[in-house]
């Protein structure tokens, strides 16, 4: 399978912490977004904000009338697949099988998580010419292949 997709931080809150008269609850904040001072993460139905210029791991939840509590926090990032490119261009080749000689494989155009009805089709293979298969510019090199599985190797993705 081969998709297009963005990665973006995530900030990860090991354990509930207590800030101002609210209470973070422990787990993984999307990214929000940024300005030149700060960066926000949210999870209804709080916003935390980071500000880049601290040195410490100071992290402020809006306390609502223009007011910020913040403490430090014990906290990490990770990169994740936005959730905003989940749903991009993919393309996929299926496998359905060896039957003799031959295999057939499946394939599939998504966009927007759906299939595109008129980017989808079967293709046969005869392996007895050529362990070299190619589909759209993407190329494998059948190493084994049964009824059920493949053992393949990548030589191209798609175009």
């Amino acid at each position: 399978m081969q998709g297009t997709g963005q990665l973006e931080r995530q900030l990860v809150v090991p354990e509930d912490v207590v800030i101002g008269s609210f209470t973070l609850r422990n787990g993984k904040y999307p990214f929000g977004g940024e300005n030149s001072t700060r960066i926000k993460f949210t999870r209804d139905p709080q916003d935390i904000y980071l500000y880049p210029s601290r040195p410490d791991k100071t992290l402020c939840l809006d306390g609502g009338h223009f007011t910020e509590q913040c403490a430090v926090v014990n906290y990490s990032m990770e990169m994740v697949l936005s959730q905003k490119s989940i749903n991009s261009f993919q393309q996929c080749l299926l496998y359905n099988g060896k039957i003799g000689n031959e295999i057939t494989l499946g394939y599939r155009e998504f966009n927007g998580g759906m299939a595109r009805a008129a980017f989808s089709n079967e293709v046969s293979y005869d392996l007895s010419e050529s362990q070299i298969l190619g589909y759209k510019g993407a190329g494998i090199e059948v190493l084994k292949a049964t009824n059920t599985e493949i053992e393949y190797k990548v030589l191209s993705v798609f175009n």
